[in-house]
């Protein structure tokens, strides 16, 4: 599996943010996918 992650930096402006995420780093975007194997299905 190969998986690719965009992150935005977001600094906590609330005492409740600082709590929850005190790094302030979220998750924009999630996409993955499966590698394909060539020996997968071959035969000897």
């Amino acid at each position: 599996w190969t998986a690719v992650v965009s992150i935005v930096l977001q600094p906590p402006r609330t005492e409740e943010r600082l709590r929850k995420n005190p790094l302030g780093i979220y998750v924009n975007g999630l996409s993955w996918s499966r590698e394909l194997d060539s020996s997968e299905g071959a035969k000897p």
